[in-house]
């Protein structure tokens, strides 16, 4: 059995406590099923060095994670917009988890290189510098690559709307805790 299908076995056994009504989540099940016996078929055209097989279903694949995405977005488009004309914030469903509706933020045009001075200064400040490499674990901490990390700018008190292009996108939703 391929790790895939191992992976989804505990799925399929929540499959008859799953009211009738929840369809949409036994057709996951079953594409996750349909994924692990693509798994297994993707490891037969490797071992037989069937390389434009793989290539075809490599394109497939693609396809329809776009597809996927689509849908996920879609999804959470949907569920963020009856969240919020209901007014709920949270939502526990057992078996699933804790969903909770977010705020979508775009932040844009970030001042690189006046941010990344600005997080160096105050961690010298702090005296969390004690040795020049320290400044490139500072900036990490804040930093990724072609973006910035809110959270811990927001830790060390950084307004982060004063250092990049900031909007609003609507709402999305997400999964605080996981109840499985």
């Amino acid at each position: 059995m391929s790790d895939a299908a191992q992976q989804i076995e505990p799925e399929v056994a929540l499959l008859p406590a799953l009211p009738m009504e929840r369809s949409a989540a036994r057709a996951v099940v079953g594409l996750r099923l349909a994924i692990a016996d693509l798994d297994a078929q993707r490891a037969d055209l490797y071992e037989q060095g069937d390389t434009d097989s793989l290539l075809v279903g490599l394109a497939a694949l693609k396809t329809l994670i776009r597809d996927l995405r689509t849908l996920e977005q879609t999804t959470e488009d949907n569920a963020a917009e009856l969240m919020g004309t209901q007014q709920r914030r949270t939502i526990t469903i057992p078996l699933v988890g804790t969903f909770e509706r977010k705020r979508k933020t775009s932040r844009k045009a970030w001042q690189h290189a006046e941010l990344a001075r600005a997080v160096v200064e105050q961690a010298m400040a702090e005296d969390r510098v004690q040795h020049p490499l320290d400044v490139l674990d500072v900036l990490m901490e804040s930093a990724g690559i072609g973006y910035w990390r809110v959270e811990p700018l927001r830790a060390h008190g950084f307004t982060v709307d004063e250092w990049c292009e900031e909007s609003v996108e609507g709402y999305g939703v997400k999964i605080t805790a996981d109840t499985k």
